[in-house]
């Protein structure tokens, strides 16, 4: 089997693409018709900062997570309905904006850091339910969820 073949998803950093995106966009369209179960990761898209390796390493780490993110919403999405919850969800993004499932499906890089940010915002939400002035918060990661 051809390594193309085993591919997950196409990431795109095409040179200068920060300041000119057409050309990783057209490669991404074509790609799209190609093979539109591939994902595709335009640097651009994904991180439009001057920096190329930044930008590149970002794309690099969308392209890897996205399809796992994309697993993991689509139950959760599945899990909701199952209980009949009717609102649409909102995921929150690692500056503390929220955003809806189907963005959060084709920008999973986002709400890499959207930990922290979540407690936070739980903590104030909290903090105003019970009166409080200024609720405190904190967060850690089991290690064994990034086996």
């Amino acid at each position: 089997m051809s390594a193309a073949a085993r591919a997950a998803g196409i990431v795109l950093a095409f040179l200068h693409a920060c300041r000119n995106p057409e050309n990783e966009r057209a490669v991404a369209a074509m790609l799209a018709e190609t093979a539109p179960e591939m994902p595709v990761a335009p640097s651009s898209g994904t991180w439009p900062v001057i920096r190329g390796y930044e930008r590149t390493i970002t794309a690099v780490i969308s392209g890897y997570v996205e399809p796992r993110v994309a697993h993991c919403l689509d139950r959760f999405e599945a899990a909701l309905a199952g209980k009949g919850v009717a609102v649409p969800a909102h995921i929150t993004k690692s500056n503390r904006g929220v955003r809806g499932i189907g963005q959060a499906r084709v920008e999973p890089v986002q709400m890499i850091l959207s930990g922290t940010a979540s407690g936070v915002i739980g903590a104030g939400w909290l903090g105003n339910a019970t009166f409080r002035a200024s609720p405190a918060s904190t967060s850690a990661t089991p290690r064994r969820m990034w086996r």
